[in-house]
């Protein structure tokens, strides 16, 4: 931005103000007095510079033209231009002073987190399991002392994460490594601790398949409960899940079996367990929209039922046979003396 002040031939100061490298030329008013257009956004903010700078004359700019006489046959054509027309008044100040008011006084404070990988449009970073997402907070635009740095806080879920010093003011940073399955949906939120209405939050999307893989050797006796369970905890969830015994789908009619599906588990279970029915492979298949199909296999043997003793009814059993003897011993003690004589 650039100020200059000329004189008119009648000896009438104007004061023209040049806003980021405007070209002025004076155009022919009335009387021969050089007129300026004022564009209705600049005009705004016109009283505002006014009052911002004190009384004195101004340095013209490089390009400017100054004096009695200068061109008049010229146009003005002004990006920006604004202009105060036959002021009496005499302005007094230094321009760096002048444009760090003007400066001051149109810019807003404000935050902005950068990271590593990038927020989307909506303020989300999709990462993946065991990764490393980096958040730098700083400040953004101008109106602030520089010489007094804003002190930042940021918060997870609400929760204030602890700094360390010098990780503070003006710029901070928090990486999460690894990321885990708890860090899926959290809001990371950077604030000033003045202010918290200037504030910016980013939200984590942790996306990550199904703990599937390997297999598993399973015994289960004749005649008893078969419970299998495979781990279908995935973001985004699984589009599906299938159980297949020896290659084929599992007949849940002709097997007895049941499946139940949630969040978390798919579970296949029959509740009487029969040789030739319900051992072999099974295998457990989860698909991911992302990931992929994961699977686990079951190899399940039966054993023979075996006959399992009545503990506790024969140990009660042998208590009341216990105080049976005792109390005839008692009964008869006189008797049993006698015959010890």
């Amino acid at each position: 931005m650039s100020v200059a002040e000329t004189s008119t031939g009648g000896g009438h100061p104007e004061v023209l103000l040049y806003l980021f490298g405007a070209n002025l030329v004076p155009a022919q008013g009335v009387g021969g007095q050089p007129q300026m257009a004022v564009g209705a956004g600049v005009c705004l903010i016109q009283h505002l510079l006014v009052s911002l700078a004190p009384a004195g004359p101004l340095a013209a700019p490089q390009g400017a033209t100054g004096g009695v006489g200068g061109p008049s046959d010229a146009e003005v054509r002004p990006r920006v231009c604004l202009v105060v027309q036959k002021s009496k008044m005499k302005l007094k100040s230094k321009r760096p002073l002048f444009y760090l008011l003007l400066l001051y006084s149109t810019q807003t404070l404000g935050i902005e987190i950068h990271s590593v990988p990038e927020a989307n449009g909506d303020g989300v970073i999709e990462t993946k399991l065991n990764e490393t997402v980096s958040l730098i907070c700083q400040l953004d635009g101008g109106g602030r002392d520089p010489l007094v740095p804003e002190e930042l806080v940021w918060l997870r879920n609400g929760a204030a994460v602890i700094l360390k010093e010098g990780n503070k003011e003006g710029r901070s940073s928090v990486c999460i490594t690894p990321t885990i399955h708890e860090d899926n949906g959290v809001t990371f939120t950077c604030h000033l601790s003045k202010n918290e209405t200037i504030s910016d939050s980013v939200t984590l999307n942790v996306t990550y398949g199904p703990q599937l893989f390997g297999s598993e050797d399973v015994l289960v006796e004749e005649e008893t409960v078969l419970i299998l369970q495979c781990d279908i905890w995935a973001n985004p969830a699984v589009s599906s899940v299938s159980w297949t015994l020896n290659g084929s789908q599992v007949d849940l009619g002709a097997g007895g079996f049941s499946v139940t599906n949630d969040e978390f588990l798919s579970q296949l279970s029959a509740q009487k367990a029969t040789r030739g029915l319900h051992d072999g492979t099974f295998q457990c298949l989860a698909n991911s929209s992302i990931y992929g199909v994961h699977t686990k296999l079951f190899f399940v043997s039966l054993t023979d039922k075996t006959i399992k003793f009545p503990l506790i009814p024969m140990i009660a059993g042998l208590v009341v046979v216990g105080l049976t003897v005792l109390l005839a011993v008692i009964a008869r003690w006189q008797m049993i003396v006698k015959c010890f004589k």
